[in-house]
């Protein structure tokens, strides 16, 4: 079961703070707006800022003089350790003390989203060896232009010589990554590689899955919603852990998009053709009329004949 990441903000509040002489004197409404404005403020990305019309909204007018005795600044306020407070604005005393900045949380949302990039490279680039031209983890280059660096430094010599040994262990990985596949016998890149890791990860569990639901998909006039061909690949792929072949399951497909089914019958379809019962001659599967009637057939005909009547022998037949 695949675990989503929590992309939540947060914020910082140590298990003392009831205890601080500017917090202990405020009213439990006080403290909630204060607490919570913090997390606006987080969750927005504002440094501490708040727009006055926003402002006037949160909390009650009591809570609010409480806060700005002191932990609220107005413009034109005269806190040394807080910066100046524009037309239109309040700011929290001291956030950026506690908090993150906006340029911090943006930076590790960045580091975030570039070790989930760097994961699908390795998924379905590296592990599959395939060579994506447009993948800027294949090619090498930054979308600056620059090179890529695919592991850390030597962490010995200086920081040119790490630097130096570093690009050239890189461009020599890459090399082996491009020529040789892990069969060992080696290969060209791929110049048009349609498997990319967005097509992947949208479309199947596994590239088998993949390569046979596109090919369903290239048969129909018009290419099934990324939703339809998600669940076929999670059935094409429980159907190839039990070793089912190939072109049974593409003639599974072929079925169930005639049909108009939904794709979770497609087992059931796939078991419906590969255990069909034999033809009657016409094309056609025999009927449970004609099934009964060839039973009644075959009883006649294995059935032992009669003994002869005694009116038989009397009239000269043979005894």
């Amino acid at each position: 079961m695949r675990v989503l990441r929590d992309e939540r903000t947060f914020i910082a509040v140590h298990d003392g703070i009831e205890d601080h002489p500017k917090i202990a004197e405020l009213s439990d409404a006080a403290f909630r707006l204060l607490v919570t404005t913090w997390g606006y403020c987080s969750r927005y990305t504002t440094d501490g800022f708040v727009k006055d019309a926003v402002w006037r909204k949160r909390g009650t007018p009591k809570a609010r003089r409480e806060l700005e005795a002191e932990l609220v600044h107005k413009p034109g306020h005269d806190c040394p350790k807080c910066p100046p407070v524009p037309p239109g604005y309040v700011r929290f005393h001291d956030y950026l003390e506690h908090q993150r900045s906006a340029k911090d949380i943006e930076e590790r949302q960045e580091q975030k989203r570039e070790a989930g990039r760097r994961g699908n490279h390795q998924r379905w680039h590296v592990d599959q060896n395939i060579v994506e031209p447009s993948c800027r983890y294949c090619t090498g280059q930054q979308d600056d232009g620059s090179q890529v660096r695919s592991q850390p430094p030597s962490q010995t010599g200086s920081q040119t010589d790490r630097e130096t040994i570093a690009e050239e262990e890189v461009e020599e990985e890459e090399k082996k990554k491009i020529t040789t596949p892990v069969g060992g016998k080696p290969h060209q890149p791929r110049a048009s590689a349609k498997t990319t890791a967005a097509e992947l990860d949208a479309t199947a569990h596994s590239p088998t899955a993949f390569k046979l639901v596109r090919n369903y998909a290239d048969t129909c006039a018009r290419r099934p919603p990324t939703k339809v061909l998600t669940a076929l690949a999670v059935q094409v792929d429980l159907l190839l852990a039990e070793d089912w072949p190939h072109p049974d399951i593409g003639r599974a497909l072929a079925e169930l998009g005639a049909r108009g089914k939904h794709a979770k019958l497609l087992p059931d379809i796939a078991h419906e053709l590969a255990n069909r019962s034999p033809t009657n001659g016409n094309g056609a599967r025999p009927s449970s009329s004609d099934s009964a009637a060839a039973a009644v057939q075959a009883l006649k005909t294995t059935r032992k004949p009669a003994a002869t009547a005694p009116a038989q022998i009397a009239a000269g037949g043979a005894p």
